[in-house]
C-alpha cells in the first residue's frame, strides 16, 4: 500500500499537505512522499505494479500481453492463489473516486468504480464474474441519484446492458466504455444521452489513469518540450545554460 493521505497529527508542517476536494476539508493529501528501504525489499515493485495497472486500465495492454508479467506473483502467497487486485483512490477536479480491479491472467474477475462524497458513496458501476457470465450495476442509471425521468431510466438501462454485454472478458469495463465514448460520441450526444451522468464519471476516471497518473523510471525519456526547444525561444536557451550543460 502506498498511502499519501496526511496523518491527523500533521499540524506543524501543514504546508506539506493540501485539500484536493473543496467540499471535503477533512481529506488532506501529502504533496510528496519518499519510499525507502533495503535493496530487493520491493520498492520498485510497487511502482512497477502501478505502471502495469495504468497500462491495463488505460487499454494500452491486455491481460496476457507478457509471459513474465503473467507468471509474476507474490512468492509468499499460496500456490492456488493466482488472482491479482489493485485499488486506487484519486481525485479529479472536485470529485473523489475509488477504483478496484481484480483479475487473473485471463479475465477480469471483479471491477468497481465508486464516487465518494463527504457523506455517501455511489457506485458508478460494479462488475463481477459469476462462473460463466458477468453481473453489472450502476447507481447512475436510476432517478434515485439523478434527475432522469422514468423514460430516460428505461433507455439508460437498455444502453447500459448493451455496453455491458459487449465488453470483452479480458478488458476492464472502464477502458472499454471510455474508448467507445471518445470514439463514437460527440459532446452534444453525451449531453443528451440518458447515460450522461454515468459517462461524465467514466470520463473523469479514465482521464486520471490515461493522462494524470505518470510513472517515471530511470530509463524513461522525456520529450515533452522538444518542439519548444527546437523553436529557439530565448527562455528555453537561458534555462539550459543555467543548468551548466555545456550547451
Amino acid at each position: 500500500e502506498l498511502n499519501l493521505k496526511a496523518a491527523p497529527r500533521l499540524r506543524r508542517l501543514s504546508s506539506h499537505a493540501r485539500s484536493p476536494v473543496s467540499s471535503n476539508k477533512k481529506l488532506r493529501v501529502l504533496k510528496g512522499s519518499v519510499l525507502y528501504g533495503a535493496n530487493a525489499s520491493g520498492k520498485s515493485n510497487i511502482i512497477k505494479a502501478i505502471a502495469y495497472a495504468k497500462k491495463l486500465i488505460s487499454g494500452d495492454i491486455e491481460l496476457d500481453y507478457c509471459e513474465q508479467i503473467r507468471s509474476s506473483y507474490f512468492l509468499l502467497s499460496p500456490e492456488d492463489k493466482k488472482d491479482r487486485s489493485f485499488t486506487f483512490e484519486f481525485t479529479v477536479g472536485d470529485s473523489y473516486f475509488a477504483y478496484f480491479l481484480k483479475t487473473n491472467f485471463k479475465i477480469v474477475l471483479e471491477e468497481e468504480l465508486v464516487l465518494i462524497t463527504q457523506n455517501s458513496e455511489y457506485q458508478v458501476f460494479y462488475r463481477k464474474f459469476n462462473d460463466k457470465s458477468y453481473s453489472y450495476h450502476s447507481d447512475f442509471i436510476s432517478n434515485q441519484y439523478t434527475d432522469l425521468t422514468d423514460k430516460e431510466v428505461e433507455s439508460a438501462q437498455i444502453e447500459f446492458n448493451f455496453l455491458s454485454k459487449y465488453t470483452p472478458k479480458n478488458k476492464p469495463f472502464l477502458s472499454e466504455i471510455a474508448e467507445k465514448l471518445f470514439d463514437s460520441l460527440k459532446d452534444s450526444e453525451i449531453e443528451d444521452s440518458p447515460l450522461r451522468y454515468f459517462f461524465v464519471r467514466i470520463s473523469q476516471s479514465f482521464y486520471f489513469f490515461k493522462f494524470s497518473l505518470i510513472t517515471i523510471f530511470p530509463d524513461t525519456k522525456y520529450s515533452g518540450s522538444l518542439p519548444e526547444l527546437r523553436s529557439g525561444r530565448a527562455e528555453y536557451l537561458n534555462l539550459i545554460s543555467k543548468f551548466d550543460t555545456g550547451i
